[in-house]
């Protein structure tokens, strides 16, 4: 995302934290979203008391489930790669030139 004065050809337009802090808001969210919807679905199952761990509950939302741990794998995986990143980058601006 260019700010003004930048095109996408410049380097220093994908240096921005910004664009490291919308990857982790989206993945975050879409982790979020899941996990919840995974819940609703095991309520839903166990008959909208409690969630259910076991039986049919449990057997009708592994779908949902796996879509959530996938989800939860790319999010700890952006964060620390985008981690990583940031401290690269605060090493090149420390280091003398």
């Amino acid at each position: 995302m260019p700010t003004s004065g930048q095109t996408s050809g410049d380097p220093d337009c994908w240096s921005s934290t910004r664009i490291d802090h919308s990857f982790c808001i989206c993945h975050r969210h879409r982790a979020s979203r899941l996990a919840l919807e995974a819940a609703t679905t095991l309520a839903e199952a166990g008959g909208g008391r409690d969630l259910q761990f076991e039986g049919p509950a449990w057997n009708s939302s592994t779908v949902d489930l796996i879509r959530l741990a996938k989800a939860h794998g790319y999010l700890v995986l952006v964060q620390n790669f985008f981690a990583h990143v940031d401290g690269l980058r605060q090493k090149v601006r420390d280091a003398p030139t």
